[in-house]
């Protein structure tokens, strides 16, 4: 046995995970990480293959490391240029005679492969272990065991395929020359390939020790939100541990500045750590919005929340919610008088209806103003008095009741009959039956689907008056702990409509224990109010301009441009399932990876 080719392996397997460490994240080669990575694996293909001699062995060993370093490849061309490069390296050898190609007898080897293995049986356990060991990439599946547990992002089936390449290379390497004694002493010598496990084995120490927000705890406790795998963190300080899945280009290492460092855990955020419970979720389609909403009602219902789900495309169900008691209720079969006070004066609730239509039926300002009158008179006819309290109690009128009105005053009064084909309208999209008490709603957790309700203003004014119904059960303490979810609030309640109730339930529902969770595909659709209120604010990947220029200013503030372009970066970089989380009532930021595999 040649003792060159095993001392070749040996340093390849301890130099190569170090080396692409340095290559990613060293001063100045940081830079030119693309290329300082190409040529790592390249190199790591010569020096096996002038090792091995088998050009098979070489590409699945270093099929094992782009696999095992595949986080590290951000473009399909940097692939490309890899395997350009290794044909080059393989030409070479090839035509200086260093290896002999001869491509049907590598056909031939792996043809053959099953058979040698078999062969292999006849070997004691003693002489196994050491053969094992001689693997040339065995160190390199260890390594991937170890990103695995830090929770880097290699997935099980990377894990999987990594050790049958091991031993298939190593079998492979040794089992033509076999011999008890050569075994043990090459096992010996290749298994020394594992300090390569050092450099990691002490950033695991080190971040064991780290982070200001609890990452452990495999269970969530009764009263915290776990909200997925933390993956880095945005700090300020002297560049340390840097998250390695973009560039971070504006990064500095002579000076303090702001930068993404890595961490590692489950994020389990006490509750009562948070300014609120509120949650705002912003992010482009199928990033995994839902996935999280869905996630975070399992949450809050684990702590004993009752929950409402506003479902404008019939995507939420029981079953993906951990709820088995939830009821689905179609929107359109149940009736909410969108003229109930809701807590309102009667003044407030005119005022606060003529402007919901004047938004939804684009009406000038006479009309609105004219159809204020009209539902303040309204009232009167049903008794209740603007300037009277105790008649705020009474049944309210109907839409048929201002239908009624309209045909009275019609002829009368011109500035109703600028109205009534709205009012009319509306009466026949919300026909006359007994509204839902909204206790019986709620008694259990509900799922209220919008997709068959008629039109797109009688699912705004629903939705409204929904919400308006909860709050005022919330002032008289007929209503506590509930968690709401608004999917796509801006076609629920378009155009600023709802967002007068929507601040009022941010700003004043954390003492009833109710919180509001609102879903949009574009972050500027969410109104200011709501961002600037909310405990959690969440986005996933943001890549038009725009948008991205508003939640960067929401993260970031008015902090340093280091920090805008930390912020901006990551929200462009950001793959499916992976968020950027603002937690407010600890000033921190992070980049989090949910849990599942269905986005949304």
């Amino acid at each position: 046995m040649n003792w060159k080719p095993a001392y070749a392996l040996m340093l390849a397997n301890i130099l190569f995970p170090i080396t692409l460490e340095l290559a990613s994240t060293a001063h100045p080669l940081r830079s030119y990480a693309p290329l300082a990575r190409i040529l790592v694996l390249t190199a790591y293909f010569f020096i096996l293959l002038l090792a091995s001699r088998r050009v098979y062995a070489s590409v699945l060993n270093t099929l094992a490391l782009s696999m095992l370093t595949c986080e590290f490849f951000k473009t399909s061309l940097e692939f490309l240029y890899a395997g350009f490069l290794s044909a080059v390296a393989l030409y070479f050898t090839w035509s200086r005679r260093l290896v002999a190609l001869n491509l049907p007898r590598e056909v031939e080897e792996l043809r053959s492969l099953h058979i040698l293995i078999k062969e292999l049986r006849r070997l004691g356990s003693a002489d196994k272990v050491p053969l094992f060991l001689s693997s040339a990439s065995v160190s390199l599946s260890l390594i991937a065991m170890l990103y695995y547990l830090l929770g880097s992002p290699i997935t099980p089936l990377t894990l999987l395929a990594c050790l049958p390449l091991s031993i298939v290379t190593g079998f492979t390497l040794l089992v033509s020359d076999y011999s008890p004694r050569r075994a043990v002493e090459l096992g010996f010598a290749s298994g020394l390939s594992a300090l390569a496990l050092i450099p990691l084995a002490v950033e695991a120490l080190q971040q064991a020790g780290r982070g200001e927000v609890k990452l452990t705890g495999r269970e969530p406790s009764a009263m915290s939100l776990n909200l997925g795998r933390a993956l880095a963190q945005l700090e300020y300080g002297i560049p340390v541990d840097e998250y390695k899945d973009f560039p971070q280009h504006w990064v500095s290492r002579s000076q303090p500045c702001w930068y993404w460092r890595r961490v590692r855990g489950d994020i389990n955020l006490p509750v009562q750590s948070l300014i609120n419970t509120h949650v705002v979720i912003a992010g482009a389609s199928g990033t995994g919005k839902s996935l999280l909403a869905k996630k975070l009602v399992k949450e809050f219902s684990r702590m004993g929340k009752s929950v409402l789900i506003t479902d404008p495309h019939g995507e939420y169900r029981p079953e993906d919610l951990g709820l088995a008691e939830a009821r689905v209720v179609d929107a359109s079969e149940i009736f909410l008088n969108p003229l109930d006070l809701g807590g309102l004066t009667p003044l407030e609730k005119s005022k606060e209806f003529s402007q919901t239509l004047a938004v939804l039926f684009g009406l000038g300002p006479l009309q609105r103003v004219a159809l204020e009158d009209f539902l303040v008179k309204a009232y009167m006819e049903k008794g209740i008095d603007v300037n009277d309290p105790s008649t705020w109690s009474l049944p309210p009128p109907s839409l048929q009741d201002l239908e009624k009105a309209c045909d009275e005053f019609f002829e009368s009064a011109d500035e109703f009959a600028r109205i009534c084909p709205y009012v009319k309208m509306l009466a026949r999209h919300f026909p006359k039956q007994s509204p839902v008490p909204l206790a019986s709603l709620l008694e259990k957790p509900v799922i209220l689907r919008l997709n068959n309700v008629a039109s797109d203003f009688s699912r705004t004014i629903l939705v409204e008056t929904l919400l308006y119904s909860i709050l005022s059960a919330m002032y008289s303490r007929r209503l506590r702990d509930l968690v709401i979810v608004i999917d796509e609030v801006r076609a629920v309640l378009p155009g600023g409509v709802g967002d007068r109730i929507l601040s009022r339930l941010f700003s004043e529902s954390r003492k009833f224990g109710i919180s509001l969770i609102t879903i949009s595909q574009d972050v500027k659709n969410i109104p200011r109010i709501l961002l600037s209120n909310a405990g959690l604010k969440i986005f996933f990947n943001i890549n038009e301009p725009e948008s991205l220029e508003y939640a960067v200013k929401t993260v970031a503030g008015v902090a340093a441009s280091g920090r805008e372009a930390a912020v901006s970066t990551a929200l462009a970089s950001l793959k499916t399932l992976e968020f950027l989380l603002d937690v407010a009532g600890l000033n921190k930021v992070f980049i989090t990876k949910t849990h599942g595999s269905t986005p949304t």
